[in-house]
């Protein structure tokens, strides 16, 4: 089967992020390691599966930034399917990012 549009979705959210491999001062470098883990990954795939179609999700690896839409098409910028939530985010999201790479799901 080919596959041609992956939604890069994880839905978890980040609280209390620490190691317990790392000393009270380097705490933040668990963060910033998972965000350059993910951007290996993204590279990867796509480099891969240069054809497919990635939108990522700003509940996808928690991450909503130029640096995912290096990667990606698109990003979707929240997870309601309320119209009217979703007609607030794209024209608050718009100020800061280009209408076509804003992704949408309503229902």
């Amino acid at each position: 089967t080919r596959i041609d549009y992956l939604k890069w979705d994880f839905n978890r959210y980040f609280t209390e992020v620490y190691s317990h491999f790392l000393g009270s001062k380097d705490q933040g470098k668990t963060m910033f390691g998972y965000v350059l883990g993910l951007y290996d990954l993204l590279d990867r795939f796509t480099k891969h599966y240069p054809d497919v179609f990635l939108q990522t999700c700003a509940s996808g690896g928690g991450r909503f930034d130029m640096g995912m839409l290096y990667y990606s098409s698109q990003i979707q910028g929240s997870d309601t399917s309320d119209a009217v939530d979703r007609s607030f985010n794209l024209y608050s999201t718009s100020f800061g990012y280009p209408l076509a790479v804003l992704g949408s799901h309503v229902f």
